[in-house]
């Protein structure tokens, strides 16, 4: 077809790429600003076009450039995190499918997609910063 040549072209010139950078810096500053304005713990934080939610907690991470700076704690993240795993389920249901506690983007995302996934974690957000501890689980 004539747009296999157009989007090969796009991937040999890096701009698909820089645009997927471009949207998931988008998605994780608005994430961010979400759960700052609702004072949730937590943040969001990615590398290229892979994301993460990190949240319940404050953020012992940050990201400099394109590389991820300080240390999660992997025994609590193995061990899990319950307001991770709320999250993803309260998204879930939402219509919103994280691979464990992030997920990627790719060209095929528009603003809106992001506008729709900001929204969500936002409300799930609020969900469970609201929720009596019982009433979550």
């Amino acid at each position: 077809s004539a747009a296999t040549p157009a989007a090969l072209d796009q991937l040999a010139d890096g701009s698909a790429q820089r645009r997927v950078t471009q949207l998931t810096r988008q998605l994780c500053t608005g994430i961010n600003e979400a759960l700052q304005a609702l004072d949730v713990p937590g943040c969001a934080y990615h590398v290229a076009s892979l994301f993460h939610i990190y949240i319940g907690e404050d953020c012992p991470i940050w990201v400099e450039g394109d590389e991820i700076k300080g240390e999660l704690d992997a025994l609590k993240l193995k061990q899990g995190m319950p307001e991770q795993h709320r999250l993803r389920l309260d998204l879930y249901e939402r219509g919103i499918d994280l691979f464990h506690d992030g997920g990627m983007l790719s060209v095929a995302h528009s603003d809106e997609d992001l506008e729709r996934i900001v929204s969500a974690v936002a409300a799930s957000a609020r969900k469970l910063r609201d929720a009596p501890r019982s009433a979550v689980s």
